[in-house]
């Protein structure tokens, strides 16, 4: 049994993160401010970024998912590229949902095989050694408490056991929102839960609110 310190850890082999918010709060466009990114596209929504040069390839099956993961892992040509995003996770996990269904009439096998196609991808993806990871999420508004009833907001995935098990997988998980301030609309994302939004900063660098800026926070989370 090798015995290790914790004080030799490091983020050498790069942050693995979720993003998360509503329509329209800039979480594709986050993106851009990634270390050299990278988008595996499932939702065809990257209009906001079109006057910039990022480099991505689009997804429209499982099966083209898992040739990008080989040629992140053998290409040459990706060595280049620093940061992966997927956007969104949740499309992703709605494509191969679908794939599943048509293959069977019992929507629980179906939803089985989708859960373990995806644990299987958040790892593969989470595991990358040296690059950083961005996954992607919709929004969801889970209910809680009774009278006065408080909104939560979650990154939404198409089963309750990722659901539960997504905020475990990764080093950050990000809200994103835009508060206005003297009548401007800022981009800013939340890093730490509250009783409104799930948010995770492992590293305890971060500040509550940090600016939707990728390259700064992932520098400043691996300090």
């Amino acid at each position: 049994m090798e015995i290790k310190s914790t004080s030799k850890i490091t983020a050498a082999d790069g942050i693995k993160c979720v993003i998360y918010g509503r329509s329209g709060t800039g979480k594709t466009y986050s993106l851009a401010s990634a270390p050299a990114p990278f988008i595996l596209s499932a939702e065809k929504g990257l209009l906001s970024l079109r006057k910039l040069s990022v480099a991505y390839t689009e997804i429209n099956t499982y099966k083209e998912l898992t040739d990008a993961y080989m040629w992140v892992m053998q290409s040459s040509e990706a060595k280049k590229f620093q940061t992966y995003a997927l956007d969104s996770m949740s499309e992703i996990a709605e494509v191969v949902l679908a794939e599943e269904l048509r293959k069977t009439k019992d929507p629980r096998k179906a939803y089985g095989e989708m859960q373990q196609q995806m644990y299987n991808l958040i790892r593969n993806f989470r595991d990358l050694k040296g690059k950083n990871v961005v996954f992607i999420a919709k929004q969801m508004l889970i209910e809680e408490g009774q009278l006065p009833v408080i909104q939560r907001a979650s990154p939404i995935m198409p089963s309750k056991a990722l659901q539960n098990q997504l905020p475990y997988y990764f080093d950050l998980v990000l809200h994103v929102f835009t508060p206005i301030y003297e009548g401007k609309k800022y981009y800013a994302v939340h890093t730490q839960s509250a009783p409104e939004w799930d948010a995770k900063d492992r590293s305890g660098n971060l500040d509550p609110i940090e600016p939707a800026d990728l390259g700064h926070i992932f520098k400043k989370a691996a300090a």
